[in-house]
């Protein structure tokens, strides 16, 4: 398998959203360029794969199924190496994964429903970090060194700027601004 260089979900008047393709980065003589790659959740539904980061040799991404919900999963860029990564909301529990970042290769983390969570090892293993009433996170996730930082919202203190390392511990508000 060539490298990947992009990878994709299709959508538009004709095509029916959640089906995941690959644009490789060296093209193989035998390939034309493009190709599809797995439907997530078979049949007329969608299950609205968006939010692709790197991890590794890999990529993750957000995508729903009637089965789980919406969750994280993986690919290599072959349809045997697309799988659900992690299960936060067991069964078909309404989710909202909005955001997810790898650091240094080997620690996820994740926006789902407002709460970052951290995944590591492997199998991932998942904790969160922040939690409503705690804090409720805002936006996107943005990795400096070895922290992610993001927008939270908390009573006592508005919108504000968080970091975390990674532990409960070393998850905190930046600044009181």
């Amino acid at each position: 398998m060539p490298p990947l260089s992009l990878l994709f979900s299709a959508a538009g008047a004709l095509l029916r959203t959640g089906l995941l393709f690959v644009l490789p980065a060296v093209l193989p003589a035998q390939v034309p360029g493009l190709w599809f790659l797995a439907d997530i959740e078979p049949g007329p539904g969608s299950s609205s794969p968006r939010g692709f980061v790197t991890y590794g040799e890999r990529a993750l991404f957000f995508a729903r199924t009637l089965a789980d919900g919406e969750e994280l999963w993986v690919t290599d860029g072959t349809a045997a190496g697309t799988r659900l990564f992690y299960e936060f909301l067991p069964g078909p529990a309404p989710g909202s994964g909005t955001a997810a970042v790898a650091v240094a290769g080997s620690v996820v983390f994740a926006i789902v429903n407002q709460e970052v969570w951290v995944l590591e090892g492997t199998p991932p293993r998942a904790r969160k970090l922040i939690t409503p009433p705690t804090a409720s996170v805002q936006g996107p996730l943005v990795v400096a060194g070895a922290q992610v930082f993001f927008p939270a919202w908390s009573s006592a203190h508005g919108l504000e700027l968080w970091c975390s390392d990674g532990t409960v511990a070393g998850t905190r508000m930046v600044r009181d601004v």
